[in-house]
């Protein structure tokens, strides 16, 4: 089943967790407008992305250190890094497209983008980076710099 030109359901309920990790029809619903609203436009713009993690069950999640109120539980996140392009180029393309994209959070990580749909009651268009003791700086434009 395909979610958007380029995402499949497939590929969003990959995992290596050995639990469970098939969403209902609702949560699909949701992963069908992300993938086609926010996942997409990324997509036709940087080009092959590899997706790392899109979808998670409670159990997966919890396995994979993830916090209570992931969206990836929900199929609205994805982590992921580009082909063809390196990390620090394809935040900076996503958060210029702010006016085309619209994203809950945007987060740069050492080895991987953290993209999610936007959130009712939460701040959106919040982009963060990744530092080096563990917790997050407020990215305000400008160069982007990975932090290993």
């Amino acid at each position: 089943m395909n979610l958007s030109k380029n995402f499949t359901l497939k590929s969003a309920i990959k995992t290596l967790k050995p639990f469970d990790n098939h969403p209902t029809e609702e949560i699909i619903e949701k992963g069908y407008k992300f993938a086609n609203y926010v996942l997409q436009p990324i997509r036709d713009g940087i080009g092959v992305m590899q997706e790392l993690s899109f979808y998670r069950s409670l159990w997966v999640n919890v396995a994979a250190g993830g916090v209570w109120d992931s969206q990836h539980l929900t199929m609205e996140a994805l982590d992921f890094y580009p082909k063809d392009m390196s990390i620090a180029e394809v935040y900076q393309w996503i958060a210029n497209s702010q006016t085309i994209i619209k994203f809950g959070q945007l987060i740069l990580k050492p080895t991987f983008i953290h993209v999610s749909t936007m959130r009712i009651g939460k701040k959106n268009g919040e982009m963060l980076i990744h530092n080096r003791n563990g917790g997050y700086t407020t990215y305000e434009g400008g160069p982007v710099r990975v932090l290993d």
